[in-house]
């Protein structure tokens, strides 16, 4: 991740809002949520930048092809907390759902005139889902209570609409003689597509009970998706397959119900040796995931205890997130495919291969690497998962991945 920062910059005059609001959401801590404040997501202002009003940097890197180049601004305005508290950081993230659409140039936007634009560093500007980290996550100084940002956006031009969601994380100091900083995230999240014209059109999230829709205007979010199957599952036989369907599914909701995850919330598609499952919308993966991992090693270890190892159960797990949407015959979206695609790739079937003593191994986009692993949350180090190509060369299909397989 390529950051710098920039301090000290004199305030931009601050031009009219957005129209509307996109969404006002709660900010929720961890493992248990917990209201701590909260953020109003401004509808992004966007219009098309012609080639020629490009700055040189930008236009001089253009790559060959037709492309958009959309400049998109956005405000945020973080609520009112209780006496003694602050916010002294603000992470908002861009997640863009096609993986083509890049952001070439990072800025802090307009903030409103006279306010001092607070120390603001900029993370992964070329990829799918840049971020602005405003302030200080170790406390400090107070952030204003409004922060804007702003993009130049570039889309292949064939893409009729640039679509994503918005992440906000939040950085509250709390107390007056003996301050903690507590972590928090929005409890929903806002998503959006960008018109090559300049409209903004909303996007209704769809709760994970909803039925399919029709496929012309299909309504989505985005969600963590997670596949999982059973090691070499043909060599049981009826009765035997039957027992092991039993402790497979017992095993993925024991891991879901430790993270804290409501199986009322989320979708599922099962088949005999599987399970595709769309886990609810919002979800914090910081906490959860983690969970979700310690989740699984428990669960397997007490299925497996007193099994032998004809009837032991070893599974391929997969996590991608992405946004995903409901069709007439099943749910849609690159990453509903692509997780399974992870799932069957050869990094992940050779790591539980090698490791003959554990009990699953996991394989994960290197999207959810980046935002949640690659920092270490709860009990799941950054340097527990290794780097791979996960290929498909017959589906076409080449990713870069994390697999991570845990110790006995």
């Amino acid at each position: 991740m390529v950051t710098r920062s920039v301090h000290g910059r004199d305030a931009a005059s601050a031009g009219p809002p957005p129209d509307g609001v996109l969404a006002e959401t709660r900010l929720v801590t961890g493992e248990r949520p917990r209201p701590v404040g909260g953020v109003t997501v401004g509808r992004p202002a966007v219009r098309r930048i012609a080639p020629g009003a490009l700055p040189e940097p930008i236009r001089d890197a253009m790559p060959g092809g037709e492309h958009d180049h959309l400049d998109v601004r956005a405000r945020f305005r973080l609520a009112g907390l209780p006496r003694r508290a602050r916010y002294t950081a603000a992470f908002l993230r861009l997640c863009f759902d096609d993986r083509r659409v890049a952001v070439v140039h990072m800025d802090a936007g307009d903030h409103p005139s006279g306010a001092a634009t607070p120390p603001v560093a900029f993370s992964d500007a070329g990829e799918p889902a840049p971020g602005w980290l405003f302030g200080d996550v170790d406390g400090g100084v107070a952030l204003p209570p409004e922060l804007a940002i702003h993009a130049i956006v570039r889309a292949p031009g064939d893409l009729p609409e640039v679509s994503g969601s918005i992440r906000v994380d939040a950085s509250i100091e709390r107390g007056r003689y003996r301050t903690r900083i507590v972590h928090a995230r929005s409890e929903t999240v806002p998503v959006f597509a960008l018109k090559p014209d300049g409209s903004v059109t909303d996007r209704v999230a769809v709760p994970g009970t909803a039925g399919p829709r029709s496929a012309a205007a299909p309504a989505g979010t985005v969600r963590l998706c997670m596949a999982a199957d059973i090691e070499r599952f043909s060599r049981f036989r009826n009765p035997e397959a039957a027992r092991a369907q039993e402790r497979f599914l017992a095993v993925l909701e024991n891991a879901r119900r430790r993270a804290g995850i409501d199986d009322g919330k989320v979708v599922f598609q099962r088949s005999g040796d599987g399970q595709f499952a769309i886990l609810p919308p919002a979800l914090d993966e910081s906490a959860a995931i983690p969970l979700l991992v310690e989740g699984l090693r428990t669960s397997l270890a007490e299925v497996n205890h007193d099994l032998n190892a004809h009837a032991r159960i070893r599974l391929r797990v997969a996590l991608h997130r992405g946004y995903v949407a409901p069709g007439v015959n099943g749910w849609i979206g690159a990453s509903t495919i692509a997780v399974h695609r992870l799932l069957d790739s050869a990094p992940a079937r050779e790591a539980l291969t090698a490791h003959p003593e554990a009990d699953f191994a996991l394989i994960v986009s290197g999207t959810i690497y980046r935002d949640v692993l690659a920092h270490g949350y709860g009990r799941l180090p950054a340097d527990a998962f290794t780097e791979v190509t996960a290929e498909l060369p017959d589906k076409g299909f080449a990713e870069q991945a994390w697999v991570h397989v845990p110790a006995g």
